[in-house]
């Protein structure tokens, strides 16, 4: 309460009359209730303690010390106080020998000066006796932690009585020596009108780092200076106003105190304090509000003054005030809220920049490590309070101590504890600003507290609140108008932040106002709504902004066990980090693999394990990442026994292996892997790690292994009844054996899979098996009939580019067979469904067209419905050999399609069951 009034940088009577007016202000007593304290011995009358503080006359030592403790000021700072009156007493008994002297009574005079010698020695017997016992109890308390010390720190402890009891002895005898003294002295009394009322209070000793600052606010005619708690916004108006106050007339000051509760002063008593202290001429007591501002403007209006309003609660505390000030008057106001209208020179005081944090700390701690120190800084989050009270607490301290009180204050539940003293602390400071918004806003600063990081929106916030986003909006910036938050802007989106100390008071008030319960539900809320807006931002392709906030919603999901919520999460930010932030994506991933594990959640563990491999396994310099999470997928499946989850990591890393073109590893795996697969899988699970091992033979050159294991899949199909997977097996066995020479076998197979594809509606692969019968067929009939089903099947689809492809292999076969009007309309059919995105087909058509004319000695017309043609057919023309030169032309009619749409990339199965490849096969 009285931390910023130092006695030791008063000089004069007149501000040592208002220093101790503000400590009788702050306390809240009247002349009554002081009365109550004194004594026979120590009278404290109304009227001695109207002459006090009147500044009629000085009081005594002992009246000085009744009035301090009975205010509450500290026993031990009392002697602060009465050094600071003995010295300025001093002063007065420079003018009291005078007087003396010029009465002739010498031997009083000589009396008083001798007096007055003994009180400056012995107050400097004090200071020395006081550093004496500083330096004694600091190494008493190092002594106590070492071991065996006990002998010495006994000795120690008899030495520090004896200087405390010296201490009060010299202290006695200073109160005894000004007694005698006030016993003659012809004291020198002020005269009241001599006393300026409302004095700018003297700077702070303890002042670093504000240089800048308050160059930048130059001289505006009128000032708003706004900050959050324990910013020292006081003192830069304090200090700023020092600095100009040469350039006014009178300079008043006035503490409103604002945000005390009980104590602030109300905008027509400040009237009146500054309207009797521009003037001789006494206020009335009852004179009404509109007489007192008015005659507070005509006081103002007759002088150029600076005036200083500090610790207004808000704008409307101050606005009677604002609006009678006077041209000519420099008005500036400090408080902790920052909206008002009163003036557009507006600053909202910062806490320290870093480094003059670190330089106000090393004053108070010489030759302590920097690093230490700027620990310091951070963990006090540079806040002017906090760095006083830290200096508090590490002066005189050897350079060994400091570390211990930066590992103290790294504990956050303990940290505004250790920021506190019985006169200051940063905890009530913030708690004044909070106490002082109404209910729906410190609601909204409790969750902004608790929100992923101390960061949030409206719209998120409104979502756990259960509000509506404008209502919650309004609260946020009220805490933001209580200087409690920060709001960045981004276009025009608000994001809210709370500092790290207010974060700690915030959250430490939450903890004793909020049920558990609502807490949790609002933090589920809120991590489901960052979670559906990650998902909705990494399905439109978008970027994360902000990891590490990211990471503390996936932690708390983890903790809270939102199992739902944290694998939507990782899954977003997998996505959302894709390409350039590979090492984040890991890490997520491993901290929910390792989540699940510490919770028991094995089979979730090794599905985000073979997740992760299967993403990473398409990118090639991911792909030894992709095998390290495959592998470790198919160890945990291993140790925990589940053979289902065994399989399917196999199968992904034999699928990786084979992708990096290592068959003979990848073989290894999936060969593993059929014993565990005939032994734990039900026939119709066998599928797809049997079909792999196929695939890997074959890949491998051994068809005969191949083929025996695409026949037991058709037999699997068989038995179980899937036609799905019958159709599969039998294409691929039919594949197979042409390898083997068996095209009879082959053809019949490819039939029975043409066939099933058909039942099952994959037409695409239905087409592909009668393409690849066409192409083996011997019978030419049997080869235009297969090549005719393959047509037709490539019709049900919308792939208009392979029934081009097919349309022209099929006039291939009718030319062979000498069908050359079906081998004309094919074309023409295939030259009309050629689109603009493949010239090379439209080209090669075209150019078949002029070769079967040049065949048929027809001229080389277009087709009708394809004029543009013509020049093409021409160009074609021009490049063949002369007219009945046909072998060139027959040579090119009976060739496959030249430029076919490239055929598609077949994927190993790593499902259970369905294979997740492309619907169209490999031929």
């Amino acid at each position: 309460m009285f931390h910023d009034l130092d006695p030791a940088q008063v000089r004069t009577p007149e501000v040592f009359v208002h220093v101790l007016s503000q400590v009788r202000d702050r306390a809240g007593l009247s002349y009554a209730k002081l009365e109550r304290f004194g004594s026979p011995d120590v009278p404290l009358s109304k009227g001695t303690l109207s002459g006090i503080f009147s500044g009629k006359r000085l009081p005594s030592v002992d009246q000085l010390a009744v009035i301090l403790t009975g205010c509450g000021i500290p026993a031990y700072e009392v002697p602060a106080w009465i050094k600071a009156l003995v010295r300025l007493k001093a002063v007065e008994r420079g003018r009291t020998r005078g007087h003396l002297r010029q009465a002739g009574s010498k031997p009083t005079a000589e009396n008083a000066e001798q007096l007055t010698d003994r009180l400056a020695e012995l107050s400097m017997l004090v200071e020395a006796e006081e550093t004496k016992i500083r330096h004694l109890s600091q190494y008493l308390d190092r002594l106590r932690r070492e071991p065996d010390q006990a002998p010495a720190v006994k000795q120690f402890e008899a030495d520090l009585d004896r200087e405390h009891n010296r201490r009060a002895q010299l202290l006695t005898e200073i109160m005894t020596t000004s007694k005698h003294l006030d016993t003659v002295d012809d004291r020198h009394h002020l005269d009241a009108r001599d006393v300026q009322r409302c004095p700018l209070p003297p700077t702070d000793r303890i002042f670093a780092g504000r240089d800048t600052l308050i160059e930048a606010i130059g001289t505006p005619q009128s000032l708003w200076l706004s900050g959050r708690p324990g910013v020292g916004t006081s003192q830069v108006a304090i200090h700023w106003a020092h600095r100009v106050a040469s350039s006014y007339e009178r300079v008043l000051y006035l503490d409103l105190q604002g945000m005390t509760p009980g104590r602030r002063v109300s905008a027509s008593h400040a009237a009146r304090k500054l309207a009797g202290a521009l003037s001789r001429d006494s206020v009335g007591e009852g004179d009404d509000d509109e007489e007192l501002f008015d005659l507070l403007q005509d006081r103002l209006g007759s002088t150029r003054a600076l005036v200083v309003l500090d610790n207004a609660h808000d704008a409307g505390h101050v606005e009677p005030l604002l609006r009678v000030a006077a041209s000519g008057t420099t008005v500036v106001v400090t408080s902790r809220n920052r909206r008002q209208a009163f003036t557009r020179e507006a600053v909202h005081v910062p806490v320290l920049a870093r480094a003059d944090a670190v330089t106000l700390l090393s004053g108070f701690a010489p030759g302590t490590d920097p690093a230490v120190l700027d620990s310091i800084a951070d963990l006090c989050d540079d806040l002017p309070l906090a760095l006083r009270i830290v200096a508090g607490l590490i002066v005189g301290k050897p350079p060994q101590f400091v570390p211990v009180i930066a590992r103290n204050l790294a504990d956050e539940r303990q940290r505004l504890n250790h920021l506190a003293t019985d006169q200051q602390a940063v905890r009530s400071a913030i708690m004044l600003s909070y106490e002082s918004l109404p209910a729906g806003a410190q609601r909204a600063a409790r969750r902004l507290a608790l929100s992923f990081a101390a960061t949030s929106d409206a719209a998120e916030m409104a979502v756990g609140l259960g509000t509506d986003e404008n209502t919650t909006t309004l609260d946020l910036l009220r805490v933001v108008d209580a200087s409690l938050a920060d709001v960045s802007v981004d276009g025009d989106h608000l994001t809210y932040s709370l500092p790290p100390l207010i974060w700690l008071a915030l959250a430490e008030r939450s903890s004793s106002e909020d049920d558990w319960a609502s807490v949790t539900d609002y933090l589920m809320r809120t991590a489901q709504y960052v979670t559906n807006l990650a998902t909705d931002v990494a399905e439109a392709g978008g970027k994360i902004t902000d990891l590490a906030r990211a990471r503390v919603i996936l932690q708390a999901a983890v903790s809270n066990r939102w199992w739902q919520i944290a694998e939507d999460l990782v899954r977003a930010l997998r996505r959302l980090l894709a390409g350039g932030r590979d090492q984040e994506r890991f890490e997520i991933t491993e901290m929910l693999v390792r989540s699940y594990l510490a919770d028991g959640k094995f089979e979730q563990a090794i599905e985000a394990s073979i997740g992760m491999a299967q993403e990473l396994q398409e990118d090639a310099p991911h792909r030894t990442a992709a095998r390290e999470w495959a592998e470790r997928a198919g160890a945990f499946a291993k140790r925990y026994d589940m053979p289902r989850l065994q399989i399917k990591a196999g199968m992904v890393l034999s699928t990786i292996l084979a992708t990096e073109e290592d068959f003979q590893a990848a073989l290894r795996i999936a060969e593993s892997l059929l014993p565990i697969t005939r032994s734990h899988l039900a026939p119709s699970e066998q599928h797809n790690p049997i079909f792999n091992l196929a695939r890997l033979y074959s890949a491998q050159g051994n068809h005969e292994e191949a083929s025996k294991h695409f026949g037991q899949l058709i037999q699997l199909a068989e038995l179980v009844g899937d036609a799905r997977n019958h159709a599969e097996a039998c294409h691929f066995y039919g594949n197979t054996v042409i390898r083997l020479g068996d095209i009879a076998q082959a053809v019949t197979s490819l039939r029975k899979a043409a066939y099933y594809w058909a039942t099952t509606g994959y037409h695409h692969n239905a087409a592909m098996a009668h393409q690849a019968i066409a192409n083996i067929a011997t019978e030419p009939g049997e080869r235009i009939a297969a090549q005719e089903e393959a047509v037709a099947r490539w019709r049900m689809t919308s792939d208009s580019g392979r029934l081009s492809d097919a349309l022209v292999n099929l006039a291939a076969l009718y030319y062979g067979a000498g069908r050359l009007d079906d081998t004309e309309q094919t074309l023409e059919h295939a030259a009309a469904l050629t689109g603009d995105d493949r010239p090379d087909l439209d080209h090669e058509i075209a150019t078949r067209i002029a070769a079967l004319a040049v065949i048929r000695g027809r001229p080389a017309s277009p087709p009708p419905d394809q004029a543009s043609a013509h020049h093409l057919i021409a160009e074609a023309c021009r490049s063949m050999k002369p007219r009945g030169d046909t072998a060139s032309p027959d040579r090119l009619l009976r060739q496959n399609v030249l430029h076919p749409v490239p055929a598609p990339t077949f994927w190993l199965h790593d499902d259970s069951r369905m294979p997740s490849n492309p619907n169209i096969l490999e031929a």
